[in-house]
């Protein structure tokens, strides 16, 4: 295998090759820069001149290989083809240029071939007219002769991608040069950082990431989260209106806050979106929005809150007024602190609060989103002493895999520095512990058993996956029948949706849940 790189750098004139190799000279040790210019002789004779001229340059190259150096090429033979496809010498470099190109494929190094290009055309006259740009008498620079080099440098490496994506050992990058140049250093910087210092991909780059990839997949959201955000997309985006604009950067460091603060919103939509949706779709959620400043969106929160679905409503005071107060709407100032959207909750069943073990420490970050009637908790907890307390409209929330003190009907948890928790366990309950963990099913009739233990004198809710048969059971084990509980029933809730509910529920149960349908 290589142990070193072989970096080409090709594209038009003004697209900034002497930048990116500078660059890649600085950031890449033990690396060699070369820059050529080809030949000037336009004549057939100068084709002679460049095809010895190449093959020395792959013969040297050649005897590079394993030897612990990086090489940067600012063009090479490929530069060749480039001009003579566009006419600017006298021959057709096309049959030396297909022999050097699968020769230069089949060199013992990492190899990586950048092709430069501005997607702003116009910074191409800008480039080319600056002081101190080298003339040369082969090609006179203009507009028009980079974009052509630039078509012809997108069918060139569209050509060679086909013909070597394959290989182990080959990589193709395009870089837009019209953009920032810190972006580009970064692309760069991404680029050159995609493997080990041996030049391999190391299997744990392509492992590690796979079953948070997967698990992401199978808990994608399939409802509307708890607490959906509206947000006024082409209203902002629109606008030339300062006081709006302002009222935007407000309300938005607002939110910004409120979710550092531990709000757990991770679900947005625009208003445009918003006016279309059938008031159905957010039963089960609380409304974030700022003053809206389409009169039909304050409407359909009018008439979302007539249905018993809470509104927070947020914006500077002067904004605030020009809305009138209607039931179900609580109303709160964006230049206050962002605390008050959280505690705000409370007046809708939600309550969540931290302990934390010194002031000034930030709380967990929460979002929370809705799957195959389950609520799915992804948390990030930048210091792991803060403990969280939770309080929702149907209770404290059971996480599973977890086990919990519940304290005044709040469930308590110290998570980890990151957890991702799945939720069908809701308690009304004093105090205790209770636990909540996954069970061997060993019944073929039910593929997962969840084990809670604990209760005392709670209500319970249990909430099981769409179209799957389940069963609360009191058996003690779950490789015994399992003997439904007659304590549970069947809860068709207009606003939660399809649940078991048990009272006055003490000891352990066992939540069988079945085979999707």
């Amino acid at each position: 295998m290589a142990n070193s790189k072989l970096i080409i750098v090709e594209g038009p004139q003004g697209a900034g090759k002497t930048t990116i190799t500078d660059y890649i000279r600085k950031r890449l040790p033990y690396t060699n820069l070369y820059r050529l210019s080809g030949t000037n002789d336009i004549t057939e004779a100068g084709k002679i001149k460049a095809t010895e001229m190449y093959y020395d340059l792959l013969d040297y190259i050649k005897k590079l290989e394993n030897k612990s150096i990086n090489l940067v090429f600012d063009r090479t033979f490929f530069t060749e083809e480039i001009y003579c496809r566009m006419g600017k010498k006298a021959y057709s470099f096309t049959d030396i240029y297909t022999a050097l190109e699968e020769k230069f494929f089949d060199l013992d190094f990492e190899i990586y071939y950048i092709t430069l290009f501005l997607e702003d055309e116009q910074e191409y006259e800008r480039r080319l007219n600056r002081p101190g740009k080298a003339v040369f008498a082969a090609s006179k620079f203009s507009i028009e002769n980079s974009i052509q080099q630039q078509r012809e440098y997108f069918n060139l490496i569209n050509s060679m991608y086909n013909k070597y994506v394959d290989k182990d050992n080959v990589y193709f990058f395009t870089i837009d040069t019209s953009k920032p140049i810190e972006q580009t250093y970064q692309m760069l910087d991404n680029i050159l950082s995609i493997d080990n210092s041996y030049g391999g991909m190391p299997d744990a780059c392509v492992n590690e990431p796979l079953p948070h990839i997967l698990k992401a997949e199978k808990d994608a959201a399939d409802e509307p989260a708890p607490l959906v955000w509206i947000y006024p997309m082409r209203e902002y985006t629109t606008s030339h209106d300062a006081e709006l604009l302002r009222e935007m950067n407000i309300g938005d460091n607002y939110i910004c806050d409120a979710i550092n603060d531990g709000l757990p919103l991770c679900c947005v939509v625009s208003t445009d979106n918003f006016i279309r949706h059938d008031l159905s779709v957010y039963k089960k959620s609380i409304i974030i929005s700022p003053v809206p400043e389409n009169f039909k969106v304050l409407e359909k929160l009018m008439s979302l809150a007539k249905y018993g679905i809470g509104v927070l409503m947020y914006g500077t005071l002067q904004k605030l007024e020009s809305v009138q107060s209607f039931r179900g709407l609580i109303k709160l100032n964006s230049t206050e602190n962002a605390k008050c959207l959280r505690e705000a909750l409370s007046e809708f069943g939600y309550s969540i609060s931290f302990t934390k073990k010194e002031e000034g420490i930030k709380p967990p970050t929460i979002g929370i989103a809705r799957k195959d009637n389950a609520l799915f908790f992804s948390v990030y907890n930048a210091n792991i002493t803060t403990d969280t307390h939770l309080k929702f409209p149907l209770g404290a929330p059971i996480l599973c895999g977890t086990d919990t003190e519940i304290t005044d009907e709040k469930s308590s948890y110290r998570f980890s520095r990151s957890e991702h928790r799945e939720c069908r366990v809701f308690v009304k309950q004093t105090d205790g512990v209770i636990s909540c963990r996954e069970a061997p099913p060993v019944n073929a009739r039910y593929r997962r058993a969840i084990k809670i233990t604990g209760l005392k004198e709670a209500t319970v809710f249990l909430f099981p996956e769409k179209g799957c048969e389940s069963v609360v059971s009191i058996a003690e084990y779950t490789d015994y029948t399992p003997k439904p509980d007659p304590r549970f029933k069947v809860v068709d809730d207009e606003t939660y949706g399809n649940y078991f509910k048990g009272e006055h529920i003490s000891g352990d149960i066992y939540f069988l849940i079945g085979y999707k349908r």
